[in-house]
């Protein structure tokens, strides 16, 4: 077996802030084959040969018709049998947005408000937690525990 096959396609997610401090959460379409209805953050999967600014650029203006500026990566994690997945936060200097067809709604919510929100998907829970928390490398099965406990790296 070669390494490329071992490789699963990278995520990431964005928390988009406005000049105002809010955060965009975008509503999946009432069609999404999983998370349908529920608020979820924008981002998606890196494309081969793809860096992770250039990937999170990318899919934050096709979701969103937005352009972000000072990228930084907030958390890591797992999901999907081990697919590992991004979280990252970024700004916006406007707050106009164009959903795409996955979504059908956006928002522009105080950080609060986002902490508070409950999270139906994966990624939402994900960024709570590493607003809320110290550990920055999770996995799956942290974010279905109500206390999640560090785990040990091993190779």
């Amino acid at each position: 077996m070669k390494i490329r096959e071992l490789i699963k396609r990278t995520g990431i997610h964005c928390l988009v802030q406005d000049e105002d401090g809010k955060i965009l959460v975008l509503k999946r379409h009432e069609d999404d084959y999983k998370d349908a209805g529920f608020w979820d953050l924008p981002g998606g999967g890196l494309d081969k040969g793809e860096d992770v600014t250039g990937g999170l650029k990318r899919e934050v203006t096709e979701e969103t018709g937005l352009e972000i500026t000072e990228i930084n990566l907030i958390g890591s994690y797992t999901c999907d049998e081990g697919r590992l997945q991004l979280c990252a936060t970024a700004f916006s200097d406007s707050n106009k947005v164009t959903v795409s067809h996955e979504h059908s709604r956006y928002s522009w919510i105080d950080i609060n408000k986002l902490i508070e929100l409950k999270p139906a998907g994966l990624h939402l829970k994900a960024a709570q937690y590493f607003l809320t928390h110290d550990q920055k490398l999770i996995c799956l099965d942290d974010l279905n525990q109500d206390e999640p406990k560090p785990k040990a790296l091993t190779n």
